[in-house]
């Protein structure tokens, strides 16, 4: 992935983690309606591939985003 790529992810989950009532497409500008849900969960750093997918499955979500802090730090919004 491209560091601009990056940047603009993490500007836009930031965006949706205000649950805004429209959300600006990334391709060409339009507002797009949320129609979603946003909620953040913090995770330990320790967490395995079993606690995960056991969590996954109990909340069943239909779509998870899963972030890395390290990845969209606070000079990317």
């Amino acid at each position: 992935m491209y560091e601009q790529d990056r940047w603009l992810i993490a500007a836009l989950l930031q965006d949706i983690l205000n649950e805004p009532d429209e959300i600006q497409s990334l391709l060409g500008g339009n507002a797009i309606a949320r129609r979603m849900s946003v909620h953040e969960i913090p995770f330990s750093a320790h967490v395995d591939y079993a606690q995960n997918s056991e969590f996954i499955e109990l909340i069943k979500a239909q779509h998870i985003v899963c972030a890395s802090p390290a990845e969209f730090s606070e000079d990317c919004g």
